[in-house]
């Protein structure tokens, strides 16, 4: 191993105040299906946090 921790993507996206592009997100290496996996996830999570981040992603991506 190398010994470098590897960010989570809710760190990740946490980092950048909640949005990011897809291309974005795939050049920090988060794939489309762990975006689509973490979407599902806060839109049954009950945490404010997790699914505003992932509500103001798709925005974001749906209006370019």
């Amino acid at each position: 191993m190398s010994g470098t921790k590897k960010e989570r993507p809710e760190e990740i996206f946490r980092r950048y105040g909640g949005q990011l592009r897809m291309s974005e997100a795939i050049a920090h290496g988060i794939t489309r299906y762990i975006l689509y996996a973490l979407k599902d996830r806060a839109s049954s999570s009950q945490s404010a946090e997790a699914s505003t981040g992932c509500r103001n992603y798709l925005r974001s991506t749906t209006l370019m």
